[in-house]
């Protein structure tokens, strides 16, 4: 399971964790995530963390998490994370490489290249929602109007209340 989110952070906590625990009871489960030098800071609630994973049966990595300079930091956690994630495939030999969000999946899906591992992808937002929200695309414009109409449209779909593109969603839901 491939982060960019730290599970030290509120929201990787509960999006991550809530799950992941319940699955150790059943599958194999190892957690790679980018933490940030502020949680690390709190070594009494890493210690907690790393006992309650290692009770789950969940195998946790974490990495620094870095931002700066913007895109170049990223692309450095990639290749940092991509060392560590490959030898954990190759090592254990894992048969599902679960990658939450966008970036982790860009490692994910080199990851099923190479070693023939099969590739889920996890999201809980929508792109473009997301850069809406933190006003990196503006709702008003042509481009955020169109993203904002797509996203509504999926979400809607989703929920079980109409068709994205001609497909009625709520007929392929679990």
């Amino acid at each position: 399971y491939l982060s960019h989110d730290g599970v030290l952070e509120p929201l990787g906590r509960s999006q991550i964790l809530g799950y992941l625990v319940r699955l150790a009871g059943r599958y194999r489960i190892h957690l790679l995530t980018f933490e940030k030098p502020g949680d690390l800071a709190d070594s009494e609630r890493v210690s907690a963390t790393e006992k309650e994973l290692r009770q789950a049966g969940i195998s946790w990595r974490w990495l620094r998490y870095h931002n700066q300079p913007p895109l170049i930091a990223t692309a450095i956690d990639l290749r940092r994370a991509g060392r560590v994630a490959d030898g954990l495939v190759r090592d254990e030999r894992l048969e599902i490489i679960h990658a939450r969000s966008y970036v982790p999946s860009v490692l994910a899906l080199r990851l099923k290249r190479r070693h023939g591992s099969r590739f889920l992808f996890d999201m809980r937002g929508l792109w473009a929602d997301d850069r809406v929200e933190i006003g990196s695309i503006d709702r008003s414009t042509e481009v955020g109007d169109e993203f904002g109409s797509e996203s509504l449209c999926v979400n809607q779909a989703w929920r079980g209340r109409g068709q994205h593109r001609g497909v009625d969603i709520a007929q392929h839901r679990d």
